[in-house]
């Protein structure tokens, strides 16, 4: 029952500049982006309603993408629910950390039993346009569960999502992994299938970096 708030501190500044925004209760594990845009910060993220209400093991509640608009001036924080799927792990163009954007990734939760056998279950990679609203949503199919989608820039890059949207995705009928390579402008497009020599235990995040800075 008690609020929430959102903390915003200057990257130069300290925790004397630090200035706190009131919001409804709501719970976020992961940010898409953030960015100024006049005296506005816009922050994008998986949010929560509500979490763990019955106790540690209460996770039946779905995240949404969602965007907190902080007024830096005017101290008001507006809330805009920005698709109404399930979603959790949000990615984007990481060369866009902290700007404006406009593409984002994310895997796409479902609810499948009921009763005691009702759980989340993780089958689908999302793409959302966070200027139209809309989203491109990839079922894997056959039961197969993709990983975070981890975006990567194509050497051309002249459009934000000109590149590349790689998942490990795992076969619970085979038990093996494999690498899948989506075209970020239409992710129902599987540019490849890599196989893996061993199965690629399920995690939360992913993480790509080009072999110049590996061997930097």
């Amino acid at each position: 029952k008690a609020p929430s708030r959102i903390g915003v501190m200057p990257k130069t500044g300290s925790s004397k500049d630090l200035k706190w925004f009131d919001i409804a209760p709501a719970f976020v594990f992961h940010v898409m982006n953030a960015y100024e845009k006049g005296d506005d910060v816009i922050l994008d993220v998986a949010r929560y309603n509500q979490l763990w209400v019955q106790g540690s093991s209460d996770f039946d509640y779905p995240a949404k993408l969602s965007r907190y608009t902080l007024g830096m001036h005017s101290g008001a924080a507006g809330l805009q629910e920005i698709g109404p799927q399930r979603m959790e792990f949000p990615q984007i163009n990481r060369n866009l950390v902290g700007r404006s954007y406009r593409y984002g990734y994310s895997l796409g939760v479902t609810v499948v039993g009921t009763g005691d056998n009702r759980h989340e279950s993780i089958g689908s990679v999302i793409k959302h346009d966070m200027l139209s609203g809309e989203c491109q949503v990839f079922e894997m199919g056959n039961g197969a569960i993709p990983g975070e989608p981890f975006f990567v820039p194509s050497d051309s890059g002249g459009n934000e999502d000109d590149g590349y949207v790689l998942s490990y995705v795992y076969s619970p009928q085979t038990h093996s992994t494999s690498l899948w390579i989506m075209d970020a402008h239409d992710i129902t497009n599987v540019l490849a299938r890599v196989d893996l020599a061993a199965r690629v235990p399920q995690g939360f995040h992913g993480l790509w970096l080009p072999m110049e800075q590996l061997q930097a």
